[in-house]
């Protein structure tokens, strides 16, 4: 295993070792071009969704619904808008448990158009309860990676039959129009800028009404670049200008232009913390009610090789080092924000000079 320093454009040394790149399998950079997304294999309904997938956004799913529980808000919704809905399972879920009468899945693309009917939600959950009842908690597929820690009442058997709408829309965000009580996004703001994202949520809210997301943190060892090198957070600790300085000299193999589009794509340009998006969603009368953290605890992490509590044992530096780089360009970043793998956050649009209510308002409601 080979080291040797990498010099920054503000002076700082950092230590590369292969010994550290190879716990990623030697995958500097997510090999789907974000010029390819756009292609054939996203312009088409896709096969319907497996049962670890669908397990997977479960887990996600029940991660929202027992937040809202904690904080006394009702899952009984007028209207549900859910934007980058992909295959559309946390809404179509959403829709057979009746947690909202109307329930609208938006996308880009068209490929959840076929992915899911309320029978194979319906079934799948089914397959989930049986597993909580018989104790399995390590099901093959991506709920592996997450385990089942989720309320009992999340396996019971949905109703038989939904009483609401449901219907699945291709189209842009943006471009979109109509009043909602809740609006959902599960794993998708990496793609949005904040800034023009909660304008647009604020004004297709009604009073009262929330708005919750789960989306990944930039500032994780691997983010959603799946951009990786020789020293933990490269990708994080290094700006834009060093990060493709750092591939033309020590990745003289990997293609620039390939660094260069999937760091764009992948990133909203002010790489948020979760106070980031805060402060945009208070500049835009959203108030904050849910602010919640994944810290990922085991020794090895599919989105980090060596999970960020392990990486000063394993690797010789950590997040502490990484943070000193980091806070050279941007001073908010918090060490908690490095260990964090995912966010779950939720707000509230409070109508100016009075206190409003909705079908969705909790007793209380505070919950930060």
């Amino acid at each position: 295993m080979g080291a040797s320093v990498f010099v920054t454009e503000l002076g700082d040394e950092i230590r590369l070792d292969t010994g550290y790149e190879s716990q990623f399998e030697a995958k500097f950079v997510r090999r789907d071009r974000p010029s390819e997304l756009y292609g054939r294999q996203y312009a088409q309904p896709a096969p319907p969704l497996g049962f670890g997938a669908f397990a997977y956004k479960h887990y996600e799913a029940c991660w929202v619904f027992d937040s809202f529980r904690a904080r006394a808000i009702p899952l009984a919704f007028d209207s549900q808008l859910d934007i980058g809905s992909g295959f559309a399972a946390m809404p179509r879920i959403v829709h057979v448990r009746n947690y909202a009468r109307e329930v609208t899945a938006l996308d880009l693309f068209p490929y959840g158009v076929s992915a899911l009917s309320n029978g194979r939600v319906r079934a799948m959950l089914a397959g989930l309860a049986a597993a909580g009842r018989l104790g399995i908690r390590n099901l093959r597929g991506p709920i592996g990676k997450w385990e089942i820690v989720a309320a009992r009442e999340n396996f019971a058997l949905p109703p038989l039959s939904s009483r609401g709408a449901f219907r699945y829309e291709v189209g842009d965000v943006f471009e979109h129009d109509g009043v909602y009580d809740w609006i959902h996004s599960s794993l998708t703001l990496t793609h949005f800028d904040h800034r023009k994202l909660f304008p647009k949520i604020a004004a297709l809210l009604g009073d009262g009404g929330v708005f919750s997301f789960t989306v990944e943190c930039w500032w994780y060892p691997r983010n959603s670049t799946q951009i990786v090198g020789r020293a933990p957070y490269i990708c994080q600790r290094l700006t834009r200008d060093d990060l493709l300085r750092y591939f033309r000299d020590i990745h003289p193999e990997v293609e620039l232009d390939h660094i260069r589009e999937v760091y764009d794509y992948y990133s909203d340009p002010t790489y948020p913390t979760a106070s980031t998006y805060i402060d945009s969603a208070a500049a835009n009368g959203l108030h904050p009610i849910v602010v919640e953290r994944h810290m990922n605890n085991r020794a090895a992490s599919r989105r980090a090789g060596i999970a960020p509590p392990y990486l000063e044992r394993e690797v010789g530096e950590g997040a502490r080092q990484a943070l000193a780089n980091i806070r050279r360009f941007r001073p908010d970043v918090a060490l908690e924000d490095l260990y964090t793998s995912h966010y779950l956050l939720a707000f509230r649009k409070v109508a100016s000079g009075r206190a409003a209510t909705t079908r969705g308002d909790g007793q209380g409601g505070d919950g930060v």
